[in-house]
């Protein structure tokens, strides 16, 4: 394996050993395999801890690495970690970025029914615009949303906002 030593730190959870690493100027934002970089096995591994060391030293978290081509946001969203998404959106990952299937990260909570994160990733009014980006099937996620049994976007936005919201789908 050609991953360097500090992705084997990240991995572990052994913050003492990335610390030391970073401190010797090991490279944040170094690529490995399938283009994975530290940032993405931290959240790849559900390391919270080695997640907000790392963010203090500037991490590219717009990188798309892996199989889906996912940012750290990404999946982070597709693996329902909810305080590593929401250190994310804090540090300013972009909802922007979205997977080789066209999803956003309000396509993939939404479809796992996962209200504490559409809850956080909503929590900046401004992107509520990333409701109506279609992904590569055509699908919204507020289309999904409507599609749910019961409704996340409703019990964050409340009943009448939901119902204004389902009008502009009609027209």
């Amino acid at each position: 394996n050609l991953d360097p030593v500090l992705f084997s730190a990240v991995k572990s959870g052994k913050e003492d050993c990335v610390a030391i690493l970073l401190e010797k100027h090991a490279d944040i934002n170094v690529v490995g395999a399938e283009n994975k970089t530290a940032i993405w096995w931290a959240v790849e591994c559900g390391r919270l801890g080695v997640v907000k060391y790392l963010l203090q030293y500037s991490p590219d978290v717009e990188v798309a690495g892996g199989h889906d081509d996912d940012t750290p946001l990404l999946l982070a969203t597709k693996r329902k970690r909810v305080g590593i998404v929401y250190e994310l959106i804090k540090y300013g990952a972009k909802l922007s970025s979205v997977d080789r299937f066209g999803d956003n990260s309000l396509h993939i909570a939404l479809r796992n029914c996962s209200r504490d994160i559409t809850d956080i990733l909503l929590s900046n009014p401004r992107h509520s615009k990333y409701l109506y980006r279609p992904n590569k099937r055509g699908e919204t996620p507020y289309k999904i949303d409507a599609t749910l049994q019961k409704s996340i976007l409703t019990t964050i936005f409340g009943q009448s906002m939901n119902i204004y919201y389902r009008r502009l789908l009609l027209i």
